[in-house]
């Protein structure tokens, strides 16, 4: 165990195929604008998607550059500018793999959802880990002020995570 803190890994094909996709969708009107011989006026296109695509990427790309961490602090879940929360070890009740597959519905990206159901921060649907809080905290973009007690995040190594979290968490507990 570092005394720094490990970095941990998660899936982030999907956002990479959807950041590809929205640079896309923002590069074909002006190309289409650019190449059009009629001489229509296509500005206001082009500025509608030019915006979106930047809002779009903005969204998207940084997650391609995010881990979840866990330090002598605490556990810190981020994907990107969706999701970046740092979980003090005095907050944490109990970190453990999460037992169940989600369900494909549930989507990919951070998921408030309402009433007593986790917040789920997840770019795939298995390898998850479940956190659990001793008491009820704010997440973040929550329109509604949702308070939660449990995070489930997906990681690429969940065993790994859940062993440096147990190291990390006793360690800064009872620092002898």
């Amino acid at each position: 165990m570092r005394a720094s803190g490990e970095e941990f890994s998660y899936d982030r094909r999907l956002f990479f195929v959807i950041t590809v996709l929205v640079l896309g969708f923002g590069v074909w009107p002006v190309f289409w604008a650019f190449s059009d011989v009629s001489g229509s006026d296509a500005s206001g296109t082009i500025v509608a998607t030019v915006l979106v695509t930047i809002v779009g990427v903005l969204l998207l790309a940084p997650v391609l550059f995010t881990r979840h961490a866990i330090g002598m602090r605490g556990i810190r879940v981020r994907m990107g500018l969706l999701f970046d929360e740092t979980i003090s070890w005095a907050e944490v009740a109990r970190v453990e793999s999460y037992p169940a597959k989600l369900p494909w519905f549930l989507g990919y990206g951070v998921r408030l959802g309402f009433g007593a159901s986790p917040v789920f921060v997840v770019s795939a649907h298995d390898r998850l880990v479940r956190i659990m809080l001793k008491s009820k905290r704010r997440m973040p973009w929550s329109a509604l002020f949702t308070q939660k007690d449990e995070i489930v995040l997906n990681v690429d190594e969940p065993d790994r995570f859940v062993k440096a979290a147990g190291e990390f968490g006793s360690s800064s507990r009872n620092p002898n």
